[in-house]
């Protein structure tokens, strides 16, 4: 009786250890899996100002996430992204629009590569 209520637990246990992850497009990770790190990258569709944080991504070859950190053109300062749009996906060119956690510290310019570096 105590070994059968022991195994019930322990399996509850697990089932809640266990996740899958779902990505935006349907597509399951894995079971544990985290879809966490993409090696992504667009360029910047506008100029902005030093203390601007919203930035809209043309070219996009992999989709942004919520908790990336990127860098911008040549600079080595890292930024986290705090919220995302749903990646648009056209014959001209993929795009998304990305929210940092604060504003990059510096004049953007259009065309800037903005990279994922984990």
């Amino acid at each position: 009786m105590y070994l059968s209520i022991s195994v019930f637990l322990l399996i509850i246990l697990l089932v809640e250890k266990v996740e899958i992850y779902d990505d935006e497009e349907g597509e399951f990770w894995g079971i544990g899996e985290s879809p966490s790190f993409v090696d992504g990258s667009g360029y910047l569709s506008i100029n902005t100002s030093e203390t601007a944080n919203v930035f809209e991504l043309k070219e996009v070859t992999s989709r942004f996430s919520v908790g990336n950190i990127i860098t911008i053109g040549d600079s080595k300062k890292e930024h986290e992204i705090t919220e995302v749009t749903e990646l648009q996906k056209s014959k001209s060119g993929n795009s998304q629009s990305i929210i940092l956690m604060e504003g990059v510290g510096f004049e953007t310019n259009t065309g800037l590569k903005v990279s994922v570096v984990r």
